[in-house]
């Protein structure tokens, strides 16, 4: 299959690749000349996804997009996909969300966002969201994983087009569960820091995401999604992975707040972007609004963003009122 790709980050470089490797044929839209030039000479994405060769992708800036794709994925975050799809006029049947994230102002997804904009531009397409416990430099590097492809439609083409013995992909409808997993468990990972950098061990930091799961399940609900969603890959795994990953930043952010930096210093300007801080406080304030129980992300929230000691944070988390599980 012809595949396109709009965005040359990590992630979007190391789905190009996989897809690639997979036999279809791949391009990627960059951001800008001097970008699609660094990548075509070095034959890899130093600034990106250093170490993997990028050969056989070829990269591309957007007014050398070709007229038709079998199928779009879009690898920008979520609050640029406007901008960023401003001047892709390519007709596709299918449009694939790579982003993770949610516009807590309007509870608005980036597949939702996409089809207003497609919508706008009077372009169809069916609409997924392609979303796991992945890593874009261990997807590149060949290791294997499981993703899940939601969305509304028949998806068994695309289904079969992505998955290889290195990936496999289950297909959903809950589209909108999808999405808000991959929101909330950013959060729930700087949680998950905060207990690796005090170091009080595996007991504490299992009891911790075992709660913030069933937290995640009821305000997911809450908000739109389906409560199985929240168990499998898109909620449970992609929170596991998260938390447990060397190469979250959503995780180093907490275990750095841990050992006593401030967390608006270290997700500041020129520090790490991680999503879990910005929307954290976004989070608990819909909760509260749907009348959704959040014990860890309100304490996660004044220790973050109001300066709540860690310890007593923790103290009012393990000293609240006993009931059944």
């Amino acid at each position: 299959m012809n595949f396109l790709v709009i965005g040359a980050g990590a992630w979007g470089t190391a789905m190009a690749v996989y897809l690639h490797r997979n036999g279809h044929k791949v391009t990627v839209v960059c951001q800008d000349e001097a970008e699609r030039s660094a990548i075509v000479i070095a034959g890899e994405n130093k600034a990106r996804l250093p170490g993997i060769s990028t050969q056989g992708v070829e990269f591309i800036i957007s007014s050398s997009a070709p007229a038709r794709a079998d199928a779009i994925f879009v690898a920008l975050p979520s609050h640029v996909f406007e901008v960023g799809l401003r001047a892709i006029n390519v007709i596709s049947p299918a449009w694939v969300s790579l982003a993770k994230g949610i516009v807590l102002e309007t509870l608005t997804t980036p597949c939702e966002t996409l089809e207003r904009i497609l919508k706008a531009k009077k372009q169809k397409g069916t609409v997924w969201c392609l979303s796991g416990p992945t890593h874009a430099g261990s997807v590149a590097a060949g290791q294997p994983c499981a993703m899940v492809l939601s969305g509304k439609g028949n998806g068994d083409i695309l289904q079969q087009a992505v998955s290889s013995p290195l990936m496999r992909v289950y297909t959903s409808r809950d589209r909108r569960g999808a999405e808000l997993g991959g929101a909330l468990k950013n959060a729930f990972a700087v949680a998950a820091g905060i207990s690796d950098g005090l170091g009080v061990g595996d007991n504490a930091k299992a009891g911790l995401l075992t709660r913030a799961l069933a937290e995640m399940a009821r305000l997911g609900v809450a908000l739109g999604g389906k409560v199985k969603t929240f168990f499998g890959l898109t909620g449970a795994g992609d929170l596991m992975a998260t938390s447990y990953g060397v190469w979250s930043r959503n995780r180093q952010l907490g275990e750095r707040v841990a050992r006593g930096e401030k967390a608006a210093v270290v997700a500041g300007p020129g520090g790490l972007t991680a999503e879990g801080y910005r929307a954290s406080k976004g989070l608990l304030a819909l909760a509260r609004k749907k009348r959704v129980e959040a014990p860890v992300l309100e304490q996660l929230v004044w220790v973050l963003h109001e300066g709540k000691p860690i310890r007593a944070a923790m103290q009012d988390l393990m000293g609240r009122r006993l009931k059944k599980e």
